[in-house]
């Protein structure tokens, strides 16, 4: 013990391994310690733990003052005794300490057991006070990820891994490097405010969430394909960091991945768009009513939360997580919304069968999707036509159904309306697409919202039955909206005229604009035959 006690300066608290004989895996060991051959303990609280083994630790023990976490591998971040409460209040003092403010909020609990965390305002708020302010060297981006050592590496050996989802895999690689450095990690006070697990998120649903995930394409669309794309990403940087893997199982990196998934803030930083965590700012819950949305300062080096209203002493602060679907958010978040407005439905668009290789490959060329080699396409439409990803579908039926005349004068991707026939045949095609999503959703309308009003209704199964819920009732508004469309294309010019000053038609007066050309186009026509 002394000999131990010679090797350290007390007034310097740092980090060591100490590496106990095999012997001492059966040694009693306070609560607070995991049951490890290697323990990761702060220096300056040496003396009282020691005191707490009497006599186990007479045998000779190596102590190891690298400050190199690598070698404490067996160190998890998830066995800390912090209490929830205490590590958000060790945050914000850490970040105070550090230059971040928090003038006008207060961190709080709700929910029947305390389970929901939030914040509120604590003293008036006017529209565009700040309400948090955070400096840049708190945010944690795809750029400081790619910039560790961690992050280097996955760059040298996997210079065009997912690139898609290249932001997601640094920042969560970077996560786990500095998880397991324990307290001598700068980002260590963050990680106790993290979740420990993500049970309701797709890739830990269970036996009973999977079997209503099978009824529809939800399993495949949801499920498989998230899961099955964790376990290959993580395969692949095993591939080729093996000593990371070593240390960090598949869990530990799915707890990664969904803590950046849930977390990430799209912040435009010096006119470059960034994906960002930030520490506290993720305390902010969802509504699409919300009271405050965020910014990065690029003068003052700084992130913000700020009013967008009026908010009153105890309101609850909301930002919005963006207009997305049921199924967007139960991805993304893990939750759904009993009445979103932002509904959307999947819908398959498929080229024809009977063509010739070289339609079939101008088809392709022009539909801008290299898939449709395999002739379908999946897209998530949402309800509302006022929304560009409405059209997809259509553009992608309009190459389906064009005459081989009419896809030489086709835009690309399907972006022009060609004829008035191609437009008609375009739009029926979009609605036997729509009519197949909801042939395919299982159970009915009434028997959804049956199962909804049961109260016994696991969180992550109410969660399932209101996506599909959701899409179907999305999927009726599509079919409504086509039948509106139909009847402009379909029209005589006379009728269209009168047709067009529909107020329905207010939202979507490009589309209109782009119809009325066509009838001009084909009038123009008739008087030439």
């Amino acid at each position: 013990m002394n000999e131990i006690k010679s090797l350290l300066r007390w007034d310097e608290p740092k980090l060591f391994c100490i590496h106990l004989p095999a012997a001492y895996e059966t040694a009693v060991f306070p609560p607070h310690f995991s049951k490890m051959n290697t323990l990761s303990l702060l220096s300056s609280g040496l003396a009282s733990h020691f005191s707490l083994l009497p006599d186990q630790l007479l045998p000779p023990v190596s102590v190891n003052l690298n400050l190199s976490l690598a070698i404490c591998q067996s160190h998890s971040s998830n066995d800390s005794t912090v209490k929830s409460d205490d590590a958000f209040a060790s945050l914000e003092g850490f970040m105070k300490a550090r230059g971040a403010e928090f003038p006008k909020m207060e961190l709080v609990t709700y929910g029947e057991y305390d389970e929901f965390r939030g914040v509120q305002a604590s003293h008036h708020i006017k529209e565009n006070d700040v309400i948090m302010s955070i400096p840049e060297h708190f945010l944690l981006t795809e750029k400081v990820a790619m910039d560790s050592e961690v992050g280097k590496r996955v760059q040298a050996a996997l210079p065009e891994i997912y690139t898609n989802d290249e932001e997601h895999l640094f920042i969560s690689l970077f996560l786990l490097q500095e998880r397991a450095k324990g307290p001598m990690s700068a980002w260590s006070k963050y990680f106790p405010t993290l979740p420990t697990d993500y049970t309701n998120m797709d890739p830990h649903f269970g036996e009973e969430e999977v079997k209503f995930l099978r009824e529809s394409y939800l399993y495949e669309d949801v499920y498989s394909s998230d899961v099955e794309e964790l376990k290959e990403s993580y395969k692949a940087v095993c591939d080729v960091m093996s000593d990371f893997c070593e240390q960090h199982s598949y869990d530990d990196y799915v707890w990664a991945r969904l803590s950046v998934r849930t977390r990430l803030f799209s912040v435009d930083i010096d006119g470059v768009l960034r994906c960002a965590m930030v520490p506290y700012a993720d305390m902010f819950n969802h509504e699409y009513d919300n009271v405050a949305s965020w910014r990065f300062d690029d003068a003052t080096r700084r992130f913000q939360i700020y009013a967008v209203k009026p908010i009153a002493p105890g309101e609850t602060i909301h930002i919005s997580y963006g207009e997305e679907s049921n199924r967007k958010f139960l991805i993304n978040y893990g939750f759904t919304f009993p009445n979103n407005p932002d509904g959307s439905a999947e819908v398959v668009v498929a080229l024809k069968h009977g063509d010739s290789p070289d339609v079939k490959a101008k088809r392709v060329a022009k539909s801008g999707y290299e898939a449709t080699v395999d002739r379908a396409i999946s897209f998530q439409v949402p309800s509302k036509a006022g929304q560009e990803d409405f059209y997809a579908p259509l553009h992608l039926a309009r190459v389906a159904v064009a005459l081989p005349d009419e896809l030489e004068l086709l835009a690309a991707k399907g972006a022009s309306i060609v004829s008035l026939r191609c437009e008609k045949a375009a739009w029926l095609l979009y609605q036997e697409s729509v009519l197949d999503a909801l042939r395919v959703t299982p159970s009915t309308k009434e028997a959804d919202e049956a199962l909804l009003a049961n109260e016994s209704l696991s969180w992550n199964v109410r969660n399932i039955i209101r996506v599909r819920h959701s899409e179907r009732e999305a999927a009726l508004k599509i079919m409504g909206l086509i039948d509106l469309f139909l009847t402009l294309v379909e029209s005589s010019q006379e009728d269209f005229n009168l047709l067009r000053a529909n107020p329905k038609f207010d939202e979507v007066q490009d589309y209109v604009q782009q119809v009325a050309e066509a009838h001009r186009s084909e009038f123009s026509k008739s008087l030439l035959r």
